[in-house]
């Protein structure tokens, strides 16, 4: 008899110890998980009106948080998939005009920039623009602008982008990642999408680039659309 209660008492503590471990096993991997996400500088897109946690500084020492640019490029997102290009056209400072680059790789002597009246515009623009050249082929991409932003821009409704990375890139392919370099007194918000197929890697990703204007108003200076390349 004495023997069965010291066998239960046995089981019991051998239970506490394995309910213990468990937990401290849980503890430890989100804390590994979350503490990988905070030093890739991603993050997973927040809830609207989510308190901010860090501030960014702007030019002449503005500051805006996290959550505003955050909200800043859903918007932007949200009037590229809803074909609002007077929405996107309100983005824009009138004297700076917007960069649009089709492949990762800012090139300034390259890549299109738009006024503010082109952009607002785009939807019954039927002029061919030459966009810059396809790495896979070489072929040249010239296209209207509702063609382009078809091709490139829309592929995904990236208003509700998987990871949201920011002042960071997500994902790097065979094209070189240089927004960091071009844009040095900007922020920028990547909007990402993984592959839905692995044998594919059909990843796609938009960064969305703000500046401050004087009077501390984001202004959307740059959309550069990425996704995986073959060079």
């Amino acid at each position: 008899m004495a023997f069965a209660k010291e066998r239960r008492r046995g089981l019991l503590r051998i239970n506490r110890v394995m309910v213990v471990t468990f937990l401290a096993g849980l503890l430890v991997g989100a804390a590994l998980f979350w503490s990988l996400f905070f030093l890739l500088g991603i993050k997973v897109p927040v809830p609207w009106g989510s308190p901010p946690s860090t501030k960014v500084s702007g030019e002449n020492g503005l500051q805006a948080s996290l959550a505003e640019y955050y909200d800043s490029a859903i918007l932007v997102a949200s009037a590229i998939y809803g074909r609002d290009y007077t929405a996107l056209a309100g983005w824009l400072d009138p004297s700076e005009g917007l960069y649009i680059v089709p492949f990762s790789t800012v090139d300034f002597n390259k890549n299109l920039k738009f006024s503010q009246s082109q952009v607002k515009a785009f939807g019954e623009d039927k002029t061919t623009y030459l966009w810059g050249v396809n790495p896979d082929t070489g072929q040249p991409i010239e296209m209207v602008p509702e063609s382009f932003f078809d091709t490139f821009l829309r592929i995904r409704d990236f208003s509700t982008a998987e990871i949201v990375g920011n002042n960071r890139v997500v994902r790097t392919g065979n094209a070189v990642e240089n927004v960091t370099e071009a844009f040095s007194d900007a922020y920028f918000v990547d909007l990402y999408f993984s592959s839905s197929d692995p044998q594919t890697a059909d990843w796609a990703s938009l960064k969305l680039v703000f500046r401050p204007d004087s009077s501390g108003e984001r202004k959307l200076i740059a959309i550069i659309h990425s996704v995986n390349t073959l060079q």
